[in-house]
């Protein structure tokens, strides 16, 4: 198991930066979102037969994830989102 050993811990040498997990991770979530949907898509037309689109949890998380990456997108673009050295 593991256990962390409080008396040999040490402090972050930089703070913790929200715009910068932001900038990093956008990509990737509105990936997964896209894809599971996506999937989830073909597999509802392979077993139906029929294109029916379908507002689910995927189609949803799809959108606003998107929706979040173009915001993030042009906020990166304006340099809206840059940091200064610590």
């Amino acid at each position: 198991a593991f256990i962390p050993s409080f008396k040999n811990y040490n402090k972050a040498k930089y703070p913790f930066s929200f715009k910068k997990v932001l900038k990093k991770e956008k990509n990737g979530l509105a990936a997964v979102f896209l894809l599971f949907w996506l999937f989830n898509m073909v597999g509802k037309i392979i077993k139906e037969k029929t294109i029916i689109l379908e507002y689910d949890f995927w189609f949803f998380g799809a959108v606003i994830t998107t929706i979040i990456y173009l915001i993030l997108k042009i906020m990166k673009k304006r340099k809206m989102l840059d940091e200064s050295i610590y």
